[in-house]
């Protein structure tokens, strides 16, 4: 492996210098020749498969990275000219592959289209809060992601203040359309909102309207939940999840701004009571860092050995 500093190739976002570290800190690299593959959920135009392939191979050059990547063709996506471009771009920017092979277009509904335990590693970044069904997710990420896998996803609970997607704070937290338009309207009448930028886009010339819009998108386009929540849905899975590296995400940006050396991985978190307590002001801020992973447990064998230690002549059985 290579000294630091490492000449990494430029990243587009925190996020995906962020994910690097999480990978780098959580990837066990075989002895063997075995590549490591890692899929991007909701790859859009590659340019994060193509960072992560360029990156790793920069750290580890004795090893074999595979990136593989799908998104969702309800959504535009597929067989378009957004498609073209992501294949044209990782052409260029690491040639050699065949991305077409790697690079697929789904709709929502199917199954993902990767063999049974087929990932080392899964990441997304902006994804599951635009999921409408965390159980197909979830199933799938289980089902493709080895045992001994990882998968690391950047996305804002609905605890977050600031609706990124449209500018507007709190805007998300409203059940009620009407009152969620009304809101957005009016911010966008303090100047509050992207309604100067988005009318030309969308060709809305009034802010009532603009604001029914906008509402509609939220109600449509994305699927804000609280921890609680995922965490009931990765358990029925057999899926467990970490918010431990949400910190990090925010010594990524922290040293960005600061302008210090770029790290190639996060410091083993020492104290966990730090790290929830640090989760429940950060969960408001912007973005969390889930670690999802498969957890399991022989029940079987612990209550066996609980009346084996109950019962000497059971536990003589057992030996």
């Amino acid at each position: 492996m290579p000294k630091p500093p490492y000449d990494l190739p430029r990243h587009r976002t925190v996020a995906h210098l962020h994910v690097l570290n999480c990978l780098n800190t959580l990837l066990e690299l075989p002895e063997k020749s075995e590549p490591i593959r890692i899929l991007d959920i909701g790859c859009g135009n590659g340019e994060f498969m193509a960072y992560l392939q360029k990156a790793l191979t920069v750290i580890h050059p004795e090893q074999n990275f595979e990136l593989y990547g799908f998104d969702i063709a309800d959504y535009g996506w597929g067989e378009s000219e957004e498609y073209q471009r992501a294949i044209k771009a990782l052409e260029t920017d690491c040639p050699g592959i065949e991305w077409r092979e790697r690079l697929v277009s789904i709709t929502g509904e199917e199954a993902w289209p990767f063999p049974d335990d087929y990932f080392d590693a899964a990441v997304s970044t902006f994804v599951i809060e635009h999921v409408p069904d965390m159980d197909h997710f979830l199933a799938n990420l289980g089902r493709v992601v080895r045992p001994e896998g990882q998968s690391i996803h950047i996305f804002p609970l609905v605890n977050m203040l600031y609706e990124g997607h449209i500018d507007v704070p709190l805007a998300h937290w409203f059940k009620d359309i009407n009152g969620q338009s009304a809101w957005i309207t009016l911010a966008n009448r303090l100047g509050i909102g992207r309604w100067k930028k988005d009318r030309e886009i969308f060709g809305i010339s009034s802010l009532k309207e603009y604001g029914e819009h906008q509402a509609a998108y939220l109600h449509s386009g994305t699927h804000y939940r609280n921890l609680k929540v995922l965490h009931q849905l990765c358990r029925k899975h057999g899926l467990s999840l970490s918010h431990r590296f949400t910190r990090d995400f925010y010594r990524v940006k922290l040293n960005q701004i600061l302008k210090r050396p770029q790290t190639v991985s996060h410091k083993r978190e020492k104290n966990a009571l730090i790290s929830n307590l640090s989760f429940l002001l950060l969960r408001h801020v912007s973005a969390v860092t889930l670690d999802i992973r498969h957890v399991s447990y022989d029940l079987g064998a612990r209550k066996h050995a609980q009346q084996a230690s109950a019962k000497p002549e059971l536990k003589a059985a057992a030996q």
